[in-house]
């Protein structure tokens, strides 16, 4: 099963696509962000705001796990 992870550099979405390797799943991280990769992910450089790009990295995907939001901090976890 093929699962992207938006916002996968970030705390919480760094630690669903780590859970979700472990389960076996073919993870795809989009983030804006190019620190934290998670190994073993396929990691896509991306801003939720560009429709173009987020449907593009979402094409032949069968789960999605939404955790990109702004934090109001510059500091990476």
């Amino acid at each position: 099963m093929r699962a992207i992870v938006i916002g996968g550099c970030g705390f919480l979405g760094g630690d669903v696509a780590r859970e979700l390797l472990k389960r076996g799943y073919d993870v795809i991280v989009f983030d804006k962000l190019i620190e934290n990769k998670i190994g073993g992910s396929r990691h896509i450089a991306g801003d939720i705001n560009d429709l173009f790009s987020l449907s593009e990295a979402m094409e032949g995907v069968d789960a999605v796990y939404h955790y990109a939001g702004e934090l109001g901090t510059t500091e990476i976890f």
